[in-house]
C-alpha cells in the first residue's frame, strides 16, 4: 500500500493544465465578448465635401469657397 500515494504523480500534471487551459479559455472568453468592435472606415471624402469643410471651419473666405465651387461643378459630376 505504500505506493499509491507517491506526492506529484502524472495525474496531478494533467489536473494542473486542466485548470490553466480552463483559466485561459475564461480570460479570452471575457476579452472576446467585452471587446467593442473596430469602428467602421472612413468614407473617402469628396473634393465637395472637403471644401465645405473648409469653409465651414473658416480656412476659406466666402469668395475662395464660391470660386472652388464653381472650378469643381466645371470639372465634371464625378468630383462634386
Amino acid at each position: 500500500m505504500m505506493g499509491w500515494y507517491s506526492g506529484f504523480n502524472g495525474w496531478m500534471v494533467v489536473m494542473m493544465l486542466c485548470w490553466a487551459l480552463l483559466l485561459v479559455a475564461a480570460v479570452w472568453a471575457v476579452v472576446a465578448l467585452t471587446r467593442r468592435g473596430d469602428p467602421p472606415p472612413a468614407r473617402p471624402s469628396t473634393p465637395r465635401q472637403v471644401l465645405d469643410d473648409r469653409f465651414a471651419a473658416g480656412e476659406i473666405s466666402r469668395d475662395d469657397y464660391l470660386d472652388a465651387r464653381r472650378l469643381l461643378e466645371q470639372s465634371g459630376p464625378g468630383l462634386t
